[in-house]
């Protein structure tokens, strides 16, 4: 769909909310998390105003249902802060209020700060301890990112390697990786504001090999790296990216 048939479509359904039951509105979340990414500010802003309207919207009994799909989308809206657009901003800060509330946790106030995270890591520490490091599955967390690394704003990339870099890794069991996530956010530190998105993608592919237990290999083309079939059909990186 184009741009205008998906504000349209947006639209649409902000005046169906009310009407929905628990798996349409679980649907409706579904379909809205990918629009969080979209290419115009627009959408973004459109698509994350709905989600948080959506939120607002779920009966008690029908908050197991989403929990699924709010916890799903918890990464791109947290990367989604550092939006180049500043109302794009403003809509995530209303809508992880809001997914915090249905999950049941506190609410950090970090989400609303406006510090860049490259230059206030404390800013995502916090938001970490409050948010990812009570997600059960850190490697989908890392596919998350690894898919932010190729978004066409410089903040989203950025922001995405230095969550990789703080998302509590530094306190994983394997020395290994713990060694990994050590180098990556020196190196961050030390500029990777300067570096290609391909650069960050290659070493944080190595950050997720160590912690999904396969073998570091720096120089095996990018379908072998996670092993099983190749990863860039099923996600929106392309084969010569990271």
């Amino acid at each position: 769909m184009d741009d205008g048939s998906i504000l349209e479509a947006i639209s649409a359904v902000q005046n169906l909310l009310q009407s929905l039951d628990g798996s349409e509105l679980t649907s409706v979340a579904r379909k809205l998390i990918p629009l969080f990414d979209a290419v115009r500010p627009q959408v973004r802003s459109a698509a994350i105003m709905l989600f948080t309207e959506l939120l607002n919207t779920v009966k008690r009994r029908q908050k197991p249902l989403l929990q699924e799909e709010v916890t799903r989308s918890l990464v791109p809206l947290l990367l989604h802060l550092q939006d180049e657009d500043p109302d794009v901003g403003k809509r995530c800060q209303k809508a992880l209020a809001g997914c915090f509330q249905l999950l049941g946790w506190s609410c950090p106030k970090q989400i609303n700060s406006k510090k860049a995270w490259h230059t206030h890591p404390r800013v995502v520490d916090k938001i970490c301890q409050h948010s990812v490091l009570k997600l059960k599955s850190v490697s989908d967390i890392l596919l998350q990112c690894l898919d932010h690394l190729q978004s066409p704003q410089a903040p989203i990339r950025r922001a995405a390697a230095i969550f990789i870099a703080l998302s509590g890794l530094q306190q994983d069991p394997d020395s290994s990786v713990r060694v990994s996530v050590s180098r990556a956010i020196q190196q961050v530190r030390d500029g990777g504001r300067n570096q290609s998105p391909q650069t960050l993608g290659a070493r944080f592919r190595n950050l997720f090999c160590c912690l999904t237990g396969q073998e570091e290999r720096e120089n095996a083309p990018d379908r072998d790296l996670l092993g099983g079939p190749d990863l860039s059909q099923s996600h929106r990186w392309d084969s010569g990216g990271p």
